[in-house]
């Protein structure tokens, strides 16, 4: 019975009209047979999107966009894109979405409603805008005026520049726009006999404006220039010296740096937030290699790790400073600091311990080596401005190798270092760095090295040309020798083709006294590199893959190298004409054979520490190393099982340095400063070899001789015939058992 009177009660509504069968969807309602919409939906069944009001007085709205009719423009329709009609002087067009008047021949305008002189011989202004014939420039495509001085033309002044060598850094004003009134130059109007070299400036201003004056000039205010950022809210700072662009955010985040060159991404970062309370969380390379930083609870970074398991722990302090770090198979470096001005006092890795000392303003004024070593920082108040510093070492070091009392190196501090004066017993550099930040060296014998700064990025130009005048390129280069011996270089920059074009070509030329030496392209529509010769003849070719790592190299003359990358970006293998080599990675991203068709598979086998601890040859032959707890190699244990010893104990003011050939109790013994310096040397069964004042090549010398001597005289296993390659490229084989006959340690033997 209920359900019968349902049914009655719809058939009711039914014919009464409050029930409504349309589907008026999810933006309105059906009532009375109608669809009632929601605020910002249209249409019979609330499926459209409305229009502005102002749409339909020059358009027609379908689905919530005005389309226009002809001669009309904008989002509403209500600019007008061809106005009075194109003055009935043109044609009413659509041209990339938008309409515009297109003139008829002698009108311009964006009406079409501005007349073009035409009649170029009557001498009446016909256009009426100020100019007579050929003083109109719509006049100087006709014959009549093909000679007259408005309708010259000059040539394209950057043309002009790059056909000239660049002006020096000390040119005068008048010498860096020479160019300008040069015979065939820019212009073809005015002659160099009118102006004068006394002439320092140029201003732009009316003629009351204008003042002269023989004094110096001052430059009385400044304005900081700030970058702006691009249309994605970023700010692009680019460094040429490293030929890179940084990347920041608007929150000033450092989030990509890219190559200035090829214009890829290098590195990518990425952070905790899109905000600025973001923390660096990732960075990626081009290969999609990463680099990790977990932070624990209170957003602190507690360790770094890669994508090939290798892992860093760094323990923070509560007041953010970095107390120690560690890494698995590597030393540990401890960071103690002062707990009330928060100065490091020491810095202790691997047995060795670095100490500080301040004074009461918090400068460094001591530091205690771990070879007991002590140098002396002591600083003053210059003559001229800025803060003189003065090296001292107690020693004979890197920093010092004459131990004379009171004599020092000497740095100027203004704002940064300004200038060096270095000091070797008799021997002194001095270098300075100028305003213009032009780099100048005197040596003490006379020899002056003077570096400046002048070439622009012609990249950096097109792009941020600002940037491209502040950040200038280390370019020009001389060296002075005597009174008139002088050699130049310097380079040029370019570019090859259309500077509109996205992809570039960059040519660079190197000069030096004024010939051209050596040239290099780079495409970066082909990732090519070209280098040229002097007389632009293409010597070398290196060709590059996505990721900016170089695949190929074809010489002019010669087999081409190939390179073959895996997806990690590491070298898997390279082919250089009938030799080749191929390399295998473990998990861990470490090397673990080479493979060539020459010398078989040479295998390498990791502690867990991930250092070598053996090297295994094609020949089944196998080779252990051993280290201490500190990571230092300590043995070196043959395939016949004899072992080579190395230490390096420290003792006070020295670092030894000792090798012990396999089967021998003598030993080779080097004596270092910790700086580096070698004071001495101790053959096997001979007295100390003093040094003095050895350079690092001249010291690999010695040593290279002594070495020969010292494995000649190494006991060698019977009936085995061991061929010895000496540093100097001969070959020689030794006698087969116990000593050589003909050996001897003594400084000075030839045998």
């Amino acid at each position: 019975m209920q359900q019968h009177i349902a049914q009655v009660l719809l058939i009711l509504q039914l014919l009464d009209g409050s029930v409504c069968s349309l589907d008026c969807g999810r933006n309105g309602v059906c009532e009375s047979g109608k669809c009632r919409c929601n605020s910002g939906w249209t249409g019979n069944l609330c499926d459209q999107l409305p229009c502005d009001s102002r749409c339909s007085e020059h358009g027609q709205c379908k689905n919530g966009t005005c389309v226009c009719s002809q001669g009309w423009n904008g989002r509403h329709c209500t600019l007008p894109g061809c106005e009075n009609g194109c003055s009935r002087h043109g044609q009413c067009t659509l041209e990339n979405g938008e309409y515009r008047c297109d003139c008829i021949e002698g009108w311009a305008g964006s009406d079409c409603s501005i007349a073009l002189e035409l009649n170029c011989k009557d001498n009446i202004d016909n256009d009426g805008d100020g100019m007579t014939d050929c003083s109109d420039s719509e006049c100087c495509s006709h014959p009549a005026c093909s000679e007259h001085i408005m309708c010259l033309s000059s040539n394209d002044p950057v043309e002009v520049l790059l056909r000239k060598q660049p002006p020096s850094v000390t040119a005068s004003f008048y010498q860096r726009v020479k160019f300008l009134i040069e015979e065939n130059s820019v212009q073809s109007y005015a002659h160099m006999d009118e102006y004068s070299e006394n002439f320092t400036g140029a201003m732009k201003g009316k003629s009351s404006n204008l003042f002269y004056m023989k004094r110096s000039l001052h430059v009385l205010a400044l304005e900081h220039y700030l970058p702006s950022h691009d249309e994605n809210g970023e700010f692009h700072i680019p460094f040429p010296p490293s030929s890179e662009i940084y990347v920041f955010n608007r929150y000033g985040q450092h989030v990509a740096t890219k190559d200035l060159t090829s214009g890829k991404t290098r590195y990518s970062f990425l952070y905790s937030k899109n905000t600025s309370f973001g923390r660096l969380s990732t960075v990626t390379d081009a290969s999609g290699n990463k680099i990790q930083f977990l932070r624990d609870y209170s957003n602190v970074v507690s360790s770094i790790e890669n994508t090939q398991d290798h892992k860093s722990e760094i323990q923070i302090n509560g007041i953010g400073i970095m107390t120690k770090l560690s890494e698995k198979g590597r030393q540990e470096i401890e960071l103690d600091y002062d707990s009330n001005t928060g100065l490091l006092n020491s810095r202790s890795s691997g047995g060795e311990t670095y100490i500080y000392q301040y004074d009461e303003f918090g400068r460094v004024t001591g530091m205690i080596l771990p070879s007991g070593e002590i140098v002396r920082i002591t600083s003053q108040l210059a003559d001229s401005q800025g803060l003189t510093v003065y090296v001292h070492a107690s020693v004979e070091s890197l920093f010092s190798r004459e131990r004379i009392a009171g004599e020092a190196n000497e740095l100027l501090v203004l704002g940064g270092v300004r200038s060096t004066f270095l000091k070797r017993g008799q021997a002194h550099a001095d270098a300075e760095l100028k305003a213009n930040n032009t780099l100048v060296i005197h040596g003490d014998n006379g020899v002056v090295v003077e570096a400046s700064a002048v070439a622009r990025h012609p990249l950096l130009e097109a792009a941020l040309p600002v940037e491209a005048e502040m950040l200038a390129m280390w370019s020009h280069q001389s060296v002075t020798m005597g009174e008139g011996l002088t050699n130049s270089m310097y380079s040029v920059y370019s570019l090859v083709g259309d500077v509109r074009n996205p992809q570039q070509t960059l040519n660079r030329e190197i000069w030096v006294n004024q010939s051209r030496v050596i040239g290099v392209e780079f495409d970066q529509f082909t990732n090519r590199e070209t280098f040229y010769d002097a007389r632009r003849t293409p010597i070398l070719i290196v060709a590059y893959d996505q990721s900016g790592l170089p695949k190929s190299y074809y010489p002019t003359n010669g087999y081409p190298v190939n390179i073959t990358y895996d997806r990690f970006n590491r070298v898997e293998g390279w082919a250089w004409g009938p030799a080749d080599l191929k390399y295998s990675y473990d998990r861990h991203g470490l090397l673990s054979e080479i493979t060539s068709q020459q010398d078989g598979i040479v295998s390498f086998v990791y502690n867990d520490w991930n250092l070598v601890s053996e090297i295994g040859l094609a020949s089944q032959r196998k080779f252990v190393l051993q280290y201490d707890d500190a990571g230092g190699l300590r043995h070196v244990v043959l395939p016949s099982g004899t072992r080579g010893r190395f230490t390096t104990p420290t003792f006070i003011a020295l670092m030894h340095c000792t090798y012990a050939p396999p089967g021998s109790r003598a030993a080779y013994r080097h004596h270092y400063s910790h700086a580096g310096a070698l004071h001495h040397t101790i053959l096997p069964g001979d007295g100390p070899t003093a040094y003095p004042a050895t350079t690092p090549l001249a010291s690999w010398r010695m040593w290279s001789r002594d070495m020969e001597r010292v494995n000649a005289c190494i006991p060698r296993p019977p009936d085995c015939r061991t061929p010895f390659h000496t540093l100097n490229g001969n070959w020689r084989t030794e006698g087969t058992t116990g000593m050589p006959p003909a050996c001897s340690l003594t400084r000075g033997s030839n045998k």
